[in-house]
């Protein structure tokens, strides 16, 4: 899951649909305050780690999916494989500076999304 990397230094009670939900809102604020047209090399480096933290975390997402243990429905599963390539696509046209970015913030909020949902789904049933 894309939480292993932080585990150790997490609270007990966060459940790994919330830390996802946190490591996506980690990188889409280092995308969204990034300039897509740097004009210096800061504003270079700061893109280009936001694009790198960003594909980072599609790929462990990604390696996540594919774990035979992973109990995410197929559809669901081969869904999120698609936004990871099309991840990949965008970062690599937005390094050429014929991307938008504005495209990497839209798949990121829409995943976001829905792990928001998932998780006010569980709650509403713990209740």
């Amino acid at each position: 899951m894309p939480y292993q990397g932080y585990k150790s230094s997490i609270p007990a009670t966060s459940t790994p649909r919330t830390l996802e939900y946190e490591a996506f809102a980690h990188v889409t604020y280092k995308l969204k305050t990034a300039n897509s047209t740097p004009t210096t090399v800061e504003e270079e480096i700061r893109l280009q780690t936001a694009l790198h933290e960003n594909l980072r975390l599609w790929d462990v997402l990604v390696l996540d999916v594919a774990a035979s243990e992973n109990a995410l429905p197929d559809p669901l599963k081969a869904g999120l494989v698609y936004l990871a390539r099309a991840t990949h696509e965008h970062s690599r046209r937005i390094r050429n500076r014929s991307g938008d970015l504005q495209i990497l913030l839209d798949i990121n909020a829409s995943v976001m999304k829905g792990l928001r949902q998932h998780q006010e789904i569980k709650e509403s049933e713990a209740a």
